[in-house]
């Protein structure tokens, strides 16, 4: 499971490099973590 998570931040930290507007779902995702 820890592996799952690492995989899914890396990609959701790809995907808000290609669109900013993603950047503030990443910032909500780190407080949910």
């Amino acid at each position: 499971m820890v592996i799952s998570r690492k995989r899914y931040s890396v990609s959701h930290l790809v995907l808000s490099t290609f669109s900013p507007a993603l950047q503030l779902d990443s910032d909500e995702d780190d407080e949910r973590y």
